[in-house]
């Protein structure tokens, strides 16, 4: 604050944030690839989070139609996005579309069940 002075001060949020941020892009990229990491950062970019549709990401992200699905769906089943079903407005036939987003609550947690698992496995194996 003062430059005058030896004092100063860490905002802890902010770092706990950026640290959080980075190790999560860090895991995400080694299992899923850049691809995968960029749905994610395309997700989790707004506050609060924003539902969007498989279309939109693939063509943010500049994903195929084929490998994003794939990588959508993967994230969805390893809990790291999130998919809510909605009406169709284009059809009144009863149809719905998915629209996905990301709690990143439940990313962290999602994550750190993955690591703790990981963890566990390693330790059994070198026990036996």
């Amino acid at each position: 604050k003062d430059l005058g002075s030896c004092e100063w001060s860490v905002d802890w949020a902010s770092l706990r944030r950026m640290l959080v941020k980075a190790i999560l892009d860090h895991i995400l990229a080694r299992q899923l690839g850049e691809r995968g990491l960029r749905i994610v950062r395309l997700l989790s970019e707004k506050s609060p989070p924003q539902r969007v549709d498989e279309d939109y990401i693939f063509e943010q992200c500049m994903v195929g139609y084929e490998e994003g699905r794939e990588l959508l769906w993967t994230l969805v089943r390893r809990g790291i996005v999130s998919m809510e079903q909605v009406p169709s407005a284009a059809n009144s036939n009863g149809s719905t579309r998915c629209l996905f987003y990301i709690q990143q609550q439940r990313l962290e947690a999602a994550l750190l069940w993955e690591v703790l698992t990981s963890s566990r496995n390693l330790r059994a194996r070198l026990r036996a």
